[in-house]
């Protein structure tokens, strides 16, 4: 299963979705509107943080860091809010 977490699902992203899963059937899609950031998380091991929009990537500085998840019990706190 691949899980996206987005501000908000409008309804482009809606048709895309059912196209997408029309033909893999694995994509979920939830409304996270509690952060500005945004996050990449792999297999539920690793999570990384991105600066900016990944449209502006390229034009100006960008960061792209990965985070310590076992520090701060990082990936429990993600896994109850999303």
């Amino acid at each position: 299963m691949c899980s996206y977490t987005t501000y908000s699902i409008l309804e482009q992203l809606k048709l895309y979705i059912e196209k997408y899963n029309a033909q893999y059937k694995n994509l979920e899609a939830k409304e996270f509107n509690s952060s500005h950031d945004r996050f990449l998380i792999l297999d539920e091991k690793e999570i990384y943080h991105i600066g900016a929009s990944l449209k502006d990537l390229g034009k100006k500085w960008f960061v792209f860091s990965l985070l310590e998840v076992e520090s701060f019990g990082l990936m429990e706190r993600v896994c109850r809010v999303v």
